[in-house]
């Protein structure tokens, strides 16, 4: 039988096991205002059998039966059935009686003595009997809790590990047990005792380093996570394995109270996953999108360019010219995203590798401007560059910065209506020179500026416009290559300015 909470009154369902009817009657009528079904048999039989049938709350029993002993019954009742409470009657005040059948499992005792006190002695009874039902029900539940939750920790497909203050492991699944074991290489370790930083510190010291000191933290909501890489000897031959490490904050009661864990400890859950296979995937995917996207830009720019041709053509006429146009923009736009999607694996491999130089910054913008005319045509928006002095000389990467100033333009076109416009200018002071995008388009939230700069981050706002959320995620990765920054204005509606400084000279 399922054990249920009750509710007012403390027992809805009781059984009364009772062979004499007058018993039965004067029982009857005292109990019935603190219950809501009441059901009498008269055999010990009977009670058994009425039991499996039907759910209970509270079994009183007589210990004198006509077939077989209320002793009998209560113990089998409490092998049975062990959150069933069980009141036994008595008609007499033996205390060996009283202690035989709370032996035999029974809950609590009332004499059968039929005073006008009668009901308020079984109304103090039934509610000492509704406390410990509670608490029992209330037991058996964190029992369940507890079970469901060792049962989750130890079949987890994850490594799970609980950790004291001096990193020193207390509790541990068996995947976390076999990862103990794989980057000891093969050692037979006792895994609970064992020092987690320590063991990781043989592979990367600074991750060591900053795990020790989070775990000593004093501090319940933390959750950090990092990679560690692991070079092992596997067949005589080297693999590398990744694994993605999860520090959590832990109470130090409740369901972790198995662990052993002492009173006040600042302990804390270290989640361990394997994420070699997803690592491979993930490169198999940049390998294929980088040759890909390779080399499609050959014929993209191969269209752009006959598209631009075609303009000086006389007989083309206006209708073929605003095809041209078209076919351009178009060209110029699937460029862009697979500039981005280059530059962003570049990023993410840990391979963007610049080349900086002193160049004229007004040749870089001419040709970013002449790149993007087709795009702003079409688009209805006049594309301009005004205030660049003809001498001003930037110290970057060409194609890296040519790549930045592009992807504001083309966000700024993108995101400005037809009959707006866009300006590109650029200014020098003693430390920097800056080059600003500014646009009369949508304009961003203050509140999500934050986002902009974050991989795949897309306003909600701007969801209908194609593009991927990688743009301003390598603009950022790139200027901070530089040693430079990234600046933004902008009040919803009213547009937006996008300001790249960058240093005179190579960062030190």
């Amino acid at each position: 039988m399922t054990s249920r909470l009750f509710s007012t009154p403390p027992f809805r369902s009781v059984l009364l096991v009772e062979d004499e009817a007058a018993h039965v009657r004067l029982l009857s009528r005292a109990i019935r205002p603190m219950i809501v079904d009441l059901k009498s048999v008269g055999t010990g039989a009977e009670a058994l059998a009425a039991i499996e049938q039907s759910g209970l709350d509270l079994l009183i029993c007589d210990l004198n039966l006509p077939d077989i002993s209320g002793m009998e019954v209560i113990a089998q009742v409490s092998r049975e059935h062990p959150e069933l409470a069980i009141l036994v009657l008595t008609s007499s005040s033996r205390l060996d009686d009283v202690v035989a059948a709370v032996n035999a499992g029974a809950w609590d005792y009332i004499v059968k003595n039929f005073t006008p006190s009668f009901p308020q002695h079984l109304d103090v009874v039934l509610k000492r009997l509704a406390q410990r039902k509670l608490q029992l029900e209330t037991q058996l539940r964190l029992q369940e809790e507890r079970n469901a939750f060792w049962v989750a920790a130890h079949t987890a497909s994850d490594g799970l590990a609980i950790v004291n203050e001096n990193a020193e492991v207390i509790f541990s699944n068996h995947t976390f047990d076999a990862f103990v074991t794989q980057v000891s290489s093969g050692e037979k370790t006792n895994v609970v005792g064992s020092n987690v930083v320590d063991l990781i510190s043989r592979y990367d010291s600074q991750l060591a380093q900053g795990l020790i000191q989070r775990i000593a933290a004093n501090d319940l909501s933390i959750l950090w996570s990092s990679e560690l890489s692991v070079t092992l000897e596997m067949n005589e031959e080297k693999e590398t394995r990744y694994f993605e490490i999860t520090l959590a904050g832990a109470p130090s009661h409740g369901l972790y109270s198995g662990a052993n864990i002492r009173s006040g400890s600042r302990s804390k859950v270290l989640w361990v996953r394997d994420v070699t296979s997803r690592k491979e995937r993930e490169r198999r995917q940049r390998d294929i999108l980088s040759t890909t996207t390779h080399d499609l830009k050959g014929p993209l720019g191969a269209i752009l360019t006959g598209s631009q041709l075609l303009d000086y053509i006389p007989e083309i006429g206006d209708h073929g010219r605003e095809l041209t146009t078209r076919i351009a923009s178009c060209a110029r736009k699937c460029i862009t995203l697979i500039d981005e999607l280059l530059s962003a694996n570049r990023i993410q491999d840990g391979v963007l590798i610049l080349r900086p130089h002193k160049y004229v910054l007004a040749d870089i913008l001419e040709d970013v401007m002449l790149d993007f005319e087709p795009v702003s045509k079409a688009q209805g928006v006049a594309l301009m560059c005004t205030d660049c002095p003809k001498d001003l000389e930037v110290y970057a990467d060409k194609i890296a910065l040519m790549r930045v100033i592009a992807n504001l333009v083309s966000n700024a076109v993108k995101f400005t209506s037809k009959g707006g416009r866009v300006s590109v200018f650029a200014e020098s002071n003693p430390r920097e020179v800056r080059i600003s995008v500014e646009d009369t388009g949508t304009g961003v939230d203050s509140a999500r500026r934050q986002v902009l700069f974050e991989r795949y981050s897309r306003l909600e706002r701007h969801s209908e416009v194609e593009g991927t959320g990688l743009g301003l995620y390598v603009v950022k990765n790139i200027m901070d290559a530089h040693g430079g920054r990234i600046e933004v204005s902008s009040e919803v509606g009213a547009g937006a300015t996008f300001v790249v400084c960058l240093p005179h000279e190579a960062p030190k």
